[in-house]
Parts: structure tokens; sequence; C-alpha cells
């Protein structure tokens, strides 16, 4: 694979993390700050998010869509550190996108666009289908 086409892919990853990360603080505080205290298993509030000690209890939905948020992330930074262009030289190792071209800065923005777009206007019906198939996440 040529070099720009893995420079692009790479931008491309970053995107994911770029969209993902805030997504899940914006969540998890949100949740923090709406949720209750108490356990009720009667409403579906039984997976306790903890943030420094403070409790709060989520639907199975809610902790399988930040489970899938923090996941996203992690294999976006992955990809994108396994997938970047490495020149090893006698100095040490150097990156290509130390310095990237328009057309990079160009393609991680309009991906994170589009990642927004997918997390925004089909996250709720992935997390429904996953929820809905047994596949509950509470990590």
């Amino acid at each position: 694979m040529r070099r720009e086409t893995r420079n692009y892919i790479a931008a491309a990853c970053s995107a994911l993390c770029m969209a993902s990360l805030p997504t899940y603080f914006w969540l998890f505080y949100k949740y923090q700050s709406i949720r209750p205290s108490q356990r009720h298993p009667e409403l579906g509030f039984v997976h306790a998010l903890n943030n420094h000690g403070s409790y709060v209890y989520l639907t199975d939905a809610e902790v399988t869509g930040l489970s899938f948020l923090r996941w996203m992330f992690l294999l976006g930074f992955g990809l994108g550190i396994a997938i970047v262009p490495k020149k090893y030289t006698p100095t040490g190792v150097e990156h290509d996108l130390i310095n990237p071209t328009r057309e990079q800065w160009g393609v991680m923005w309009i991906a994170t666009i589009c990642y927004l777009a997918l997390i925004t206007f089909m996250g709720q019906d992935i997390v429904a289908l996953a929820v809905s198939h047994g596949l509950i996440f509470a990590w």
C-alpha cells in the first residue's frame, strides 16, 4: 500500500478518536447529572456508573452505548498508530503525520463529521440492535 494511502487511512482513524471520545465524555457527564443514584431494577437502571465514588445507575442500552464509544476510541487509536507509515533513521523513528498536508487535514475533518453523523443518527439503533440480541457490554 502506498504511503499516501496509509496516511489518509491513519487520518480517518484519528478522526474516529476525535468523534468518539468527546461524545463519550458528553454522555458520561450527562448521565451523571440526570440518572438516579439508587438502583431501580423495575425501571431498568441496574448498571452502576462510577465517577470517583459517585454512583448513578444506567439502563442496558446506555451502558452498552458508552462501552461502544470507548471501544471505538481504542480501535481508532490502535489502528492509527499501527497504520501510520514510519521512517527508521539513525536518529530515531520519524512519522509522516507530524506535518500533515492540507488533504490529510481535510480527510480527518470530513471523517470526523461523518463519524459524528453516524453516532448521532444511527448510534441508538446500533445499540438497540446489540441489546435486543443480548449483547450488553458493561465495561
